[in-house]
């Protein structure tokens, strides 16, 4: 019984490696680029791509989790493992990550830009444990709720980019 169970895994532990792998790679080598490119600007303008970029690629890699599960994967310990690792990776990285948090705290930001920063930070971890949490319930996340977590994260970060490090529009 447990060995059939753990047979069931196997694929979707393959699937969550092979993903978590691509996601890996690409988070290494985009920020090792955001790093060497914006090197010679102001600190600010590193720290406010990075902080886009550390918070909304969890929210891109989720979507697409959750996409792939609706639409071609159909396990939900795909999901289960591969947020799991996620979020693992988010709290091991923590420290990593607290100082460019640490420094928008301390810069003088309105209280509103600091509210949204919280908004991002927690729609970020929030939609992690929503993707894990709504499949006790469903089989998979609705794609509307994808649809929204995905706009609310990218028309953030637009916002923050736009208004903080370079203008946009």
């Amino acid at each position: 019984m447990i060995f059939q169970s753990i047979i069931k895994l196997i694929p979707s532990l393959l699937y969550s490696i092979a993903f978590l792998a691509l996601f890996y790679w690409q988070f290494i080598f985009v920020y090792n680029f955001i790093i060497h490119n914006f090197t010679e600007s102001k600190l600010f303008v590193l720290f406010g791509y990075l902080f886009v970029y550390i918070f909304l690629i969890p929210i891109i890699a989720i979507s697409i989790i959750n996409l792939l599960n609706i639409y071609f994967i159909k396990m939900r310990s795909f999901v289960i493992i591969s947020v799991v690792t996620l979020l693992v990776f988010y709290i091991l990285s923590f420290d990593d990550f607290y100082h460019i948090i640490n420094y928008f705290i301390k810069f003088p930001l309105s209280s509103i830009a600091i509210m949204g920063m919280i908004f991002f930070i927690i729609l970020s971890l929030g939609y992690a444990l929503y993707s894990i949490g709504i499949l006790f319930f469903r089989d998979n996340i609705p794609v509307s709720h994808v649809l929204i977590f995905l706009f609310l994260g990218v028309f953030y970060s637009v916002g923050f980019i736009h208004y903080y490090c370079m203008p946009l529009f």
